[in-house]
């Protein structure tokens, strides 16, 4: 019973360093075309609406006649 145990544990340790031969051989290789990196959208500012000033209109002034004297 013991040389199967000693068996398996051999052909599972032996199955364990071929796959981390195998690993660390294909480490890398799995996409021969470059991968692309992601693209960012540039961050658009909102656009900022120039603040229409309210248009002041000139105060008009009244026009004072001249006062005309009466002739005697």
């Amino acid at each position: 019973m013991a040389e199967a145990g000693i068996a398996a544990f051999g052909a599972a340790a032996g199955v364990a360093i071929s796959m981390a031969i195998v690993l660390f051989a294909l480490r890398g290789k799995g996409h021969p075309e470059p991968v692309e990196e992601p693209v960012e959208k540039p961050v658009e500012k909102p656009v900022e609406k120039p603040v229409e000033k309210p248009v002041e209109k000139p105060v008009e002034k009244p026009v004072e006649k001249p006062v005309e004297k009466p002739v005697e």
